[in-house]
């Protein structure tokens, strides 16, 4: 990874002879916190860039093989933890201040994520998670602690790719083959945009 701050730049490796570096050299996602923090999401785990090309690694993601710690996906909230979305593992909430985190999985109640392969992660000016998956949508309501799950658009029980926010609090929903969709939390369904009827 190359660094530059505007004035002077730096490689930064991993290199694990100066046990500075990063968790692995393929670099995923990478996001910045409120506090100014540059987060890093690799193929074997988290880094948080320290500065004098240093990072912290953190590695709650893996298994004790130290398989499993693709994250793909990373959004902050306003707290400045993380929500992390991996391949196969589902996702992950980890609050870097207790260094701890929660792992979220697909379970066969229905009321939990549609897939454990996270695409994309939102999170809404409320607060809500919004969490496209593999096999449809999910939205993590952050103040009842819960998940809903979108079932009632067929559109939407598939690879879900990208979700933003725009100015006016509408959700765009991207999807693999299934067209944009939007959400306006002032109505009350989804709708599909027809990219034919645009000029």
């Amino acid at each position: 990874a190359f660094w530059s701050n505007g004035d002077s730049s730096e490689t930064i490796d991993n290199d694990k002879k100066r046990k500075v570096g990063l968790p692995h050299s393929n670099i995923l996602a990478i996001n910045e916190d409120n506090q100014g923090a540059i987060w890093v999401a690799t193929q074997s785990g988290l880094a948080r860039y320290i500065g004098s090309g240093k990072f912290q690694s953190y590695l709650p993601f893996t298994n004790d093989d130290g398989s499993g710690g693709l994250i793909t996906k990373m959004a902050i909230d306003r707290q400045n933890n993380l929500w992390l979305g991996s391949e196969q593992k589902g996702l992950f909430y980890f609050d870097p201040i207790e260094n701890s985190s929660v792992q979220y999985q697909t379970a066969s109640d229905g009321k939990s994520l549609p897939s454990n392969s996270i695409r994309s992660i939102m999170i809404e000016d409320s607060g809500d998670v919004w969490i496209g998956t593999g096999s449809g949508l999910a939205i993590f309501k952050a103040d009842e602690k819960r998940f809903l799950t979108i079932t009632n658009n067929s559109d939407l029980n598939g690879n879900i790719v990208s979700l933003y926010q725009d100015s006016n609090e509408v959700v765009w929903i991207g999807t693999w083959s299934k067209g944009l969709h939007n959400f306006n939390p002032r109505e009350t369904q989804i709708g599909r945009i027809d990219l034919r009827t645009l000029k």
